[in-house]
Parts: C-alpha cells; sequence; structure tokens
C-alpha cells in the first residue's frame, strides 16, 4: 500500500487537516479535497483565459500572423487593439489596413509615437496616401504639425504635397506654418526631375517675393540657391522647361530678399 507521509498539516489518509477533521476520513471526504482542487484549476483557468496572451510582445517577437489571428477574434476591438493591429500590420507592409485600425485608435484617443510614424510614412504611398490624409486630419497631439511642417521638405513628392495639404487642413496648424510649408515645398519642388513640378515650384516663389511675410523664409531658407547652382553658375533647369523670363524675374526678386536681410 501505498504510504503517504504525515506531518501537522497531513492526515494519514492524505487529506488535508482541515478537511479530515470537518467531514472524518470517508469518502466524503475525498470528494470535498477533488472538488476543490478542481475550483482552484478552474480559476487558474480562468485568469490564464481572460488575461491571455499579451499580444504586444508577439508583434515585437516577430510573431505577427499569431498576434493578428487573436485581434481578429475579438468583435468590438478597443482602441489599444486597433493600434496594436495597425503596429501589425504594418510590418505586413499593409498600408491601408493599417491605416483602417489606427483610424479606430485615433477616435478612442489611443494612439502613440509609433501609429504616427508609420502612418506619416503612409504619406508617399501612392495607393495610401489619401487615406493617410483622412487618418491624420484629426490626430491629436502637439508633435503632428512640426512633423508634418518637416515632411513639407521631403525628397517624395507626393509625400510633401499631402504633408502640405494636412497643414491647409488641420485647424491647430498657424498661418505661419502654413506659409512655410509652401516655401518649402517651392524649393523642393524647383530641383525636382519632372517639368511640371518644377514649373509649379519656379512660379510659387515668384509668387512668394510679393509677400512681405514670406521674405524672411525665403531668406532664411536660402530660396534663390534653389533655384541658381551657384557651384556651376547655372539656372536649375535640366530639362530646359522653364521659361526663361519667368526663372529670371523669380530669381531677381530672390535675391534682393536675400540682399535685404
Amino acid at each position: 500500500m501505498l504510504q503517504v507521509p504525515v506531518d501537522e498539516n497531513t492526515t494519514e489518509g492524505g487529506l488535508p487537516a482541515t478537511v479530515a477533521h470537518a467531514f472524518g476520513r470517508g469518502p466524503m471526504a475525498y470528494v470535498v479535497a477533488f472538488l476543490g482542487g478542481f475550483v482552484v484549476f478552474l480559476g487558474l483557468g480562468a485568469a490564464a483565459m481572460w488575461g491571455g496572451p499579451d499580444i504586444e510582445a508577439l508583434i515585437n517577437e516577430g510573431k505577427v500572423d499569431q498576434a493578428l489571428l487573436l485581434l481578429d477574434r475579438e468583435a468590438e476591438p478597443s482602441p489599444k487593439q486597433l493600434r496594436l493591429k495597425g503596429h501589425a500590420l504594418y510590418l505586413k507592409g499593409l498600408y491601408e489596413p493599417m491605416l483602417i485600425a489606427y483610424q479606430g485608435a485615433v477616435a478612442g484617443g489611443a494612439v502613440d509615437a509609433e501609429a504616427l510614424k508609420h502612418t506619416l510614412e503612409a504619406l508617399g504611398k501612392d495607393r495610401a496616401a489619401s487615406l493617410a490624409v483622412k487618418t491624420l486630419e484629426d490626430w491629436p497631439g502637439d508633435d503632428v504639425n512640426p512633423k508634418l511642417l518637416e515632411l513639407t521638405s521631403d525628397q517624395t513628392t507626393l509625400r510633401r504635397k499631402r504633408a502640405m495639404e494636412l497643414l491647409e487642413i488641420r485647424k491647430s496648424a498657424t498661418a505661419s506654418m502654413r506659409l512655410l510649408g509652401t516655401v518649402n515645398v517651392a524649393n523642393a519642388d524647383v530641383k525636382s526631375e519632372h517639368c511640371q513640378t518644377m514649373l509649379s515650384g519656379i512660379k510659387t516663389l515668384n509668387a512668394l517675393t510679393d509677400q512681405p511675410l514670406a521674405a524672411a523664409m525665403l531668406r532664411d531658407s536660402k530660396s534663390w540657391r534653389t533655384v541658381y547652382d551657384i557651384d556651376n553658375s547655372v539656372v536649375y533647369d535640366r530639362h530646359r522647361c522653364l521659361p526663361e523670363d519667368l526663372v529670371k524675374r523669380t530669381l531677381t526678386a530672390l535675391s534682393r530678399i536675400d540682399q535685404s536681410g
């Protein structure tokens, strides 16, 4: 027969002393002990079930498909879960579904710096750019407008144009931000590889030279050097598609502004 060690907390039958005292050493005592253990087991199981796996940890470990599978089981995902879903979809390069998830996170006030970074990146993606603009229209936080202003100088035409569009849309963007963004876009457009973009840039710079509030911005950004290649003493018009008289007028006005400082 199996011998069960006996101590002050255990009877000879292997039962907890408190159970033995309450129910004796008969069959009922063993039933109660079994049920007690079963309740503990159910409690632990429920805790594990309700706590669930750490979805953020799964994403950080690169287990993106597993994380998405769990998130897709949620009938009504929370704003935080939508943010995490957006993070996971970004890692799979699925920008449009990512942005839809982030829109829910924005509505629930659960966005973070990583979500903003991914959404700003989407401004330069052909198929996702329009949705990215919509997602960023009401994005909360004081850091959004400065980041958009920085993107108005981006080398990618689509991204800088969309960033400028957002500065025009967002009510929190100031008039000076919008004006500087316009200067930045024009400076970048002039150095574009495409004639239409270059023409748009030179026309905008020409118009800005008549705006007193833009003078300091044109001077600080050295706009005249975006039109004139000082190292080679030539105008930036590699495709020879800019009207010579327009370039000359713009360059003269920009030089005058630069010297006035």
